[in-house]
């Protein structure tokens, strides 16, 4: 799966002031405006995104991001990192409190890159995935209101630039048709969508994990197979060596119980 700014699965942000301090959760907004440069600021955020694994260092880039938008709130690149690594930290986290908060801090920063660049991808895209890594923390109170408003980012990447992210807003829409089944969802709308764009970039992982599932819920176990054994051939570029690594985990589980 390519690089673009980031990455997520298909997949994204932040206050501490001494990194002794990081492991503590995401802090409020600071009432002071933050003075040092955003160009640092920035750079200190993404070192410790970069060690993401590790949930202090991307509780403090988060932190620091936050910290950046408070030095310029017109920052694109700031805004969109911030919905970025909001989403990661609201996924990792075991606190649903801290998680429905950073999701809102996520959701709200990609509002914000989208309308400062609208005709750019990386906020819409970020905002999508916030969306959606809400609607999967708590799928009873934001998973269907949240359907349209993933759509809405996701397709507007597609409109922009396929193949950003490595064309992971086709799994994004693809897993709602998955995750929707009970309420219209349809496992051949995600084959299709997925086929897309895995034609745009075949070593997106997270797409083949997906379009398994969705060949499993169209009893084509030999299809689902052959998409999952892929996974262990894909050679990840390595900043997605965290991701591919979870991604790999789950593909192993799912050939051990569904076959």
């Amino acid at each position: 799966m390519k690089k673009v700014s980031f990455c997520t699965l298909i997949t994204v942000v932040f206050i501490v002031l001494t990194f002794g301090g990081c492991a503590s959760k995401v802090e409020s907004e600071p009432e002071v405006r933050e003075t040092a440069p955003v160009a640092d600021l920035l750079k200190e955020a993404e070192e410790n995104f970069k060690q993401r694994e590790d949930i202090a260092k991307l509780r403090h880039a988060v932190n620091v991001l936050k910290r950046a938008r408070s030095a310029d709130e017109k920052n694109y690149e700031a805004a969109w990192k911030l919905a970025q690594y909001s989403y990661f930290l609201g996924k990792a986290t075991n606190d649903d409190k801290e998680s429905e908060q950073i999701f809102a801090v996520g959701t709200n920063a990609g509002r914000v890159a989208s309308r400062l660049e609208p005709n750019r991808p990386e906020g819409h895209f970020w905002l999508g995935a916030a969306y959606g890594g809400e609607a999967e923390r708590f799928p009873f109170t934001k998973g269907l209101p949240n359907v349209e408003k993933i759509k809405e980012s996701m397709n507007r990447v597609i409109e922009i630039d396929p193949k950003f992210q490595g064309a992971t807003a086709f799994d994004a829409l693809a897993t709602i048709e998955i995750k929707t089944a009970s309420f219209g969802g349809k496992p051949e709308k995600a084959v299709e969508l997925l086929q897309k764009g895995l034609e745009l970039n075949p070593d997106n992982f997270l797409s083949r994990l997906n379009l398994a599932e969705a060949y499993l819920a169209l009893k084509q176990k030999d299809e689902a197979k052959k998409q999952l054994e892929m996974i262990f051939k894909i050679k990840p570029a390595p900043e997605l060596q965290p991701e591919y690594r979870e991604i790999e985990g789950k593909a192993r589980k799912m050939l051990e119980t569904k076959f």
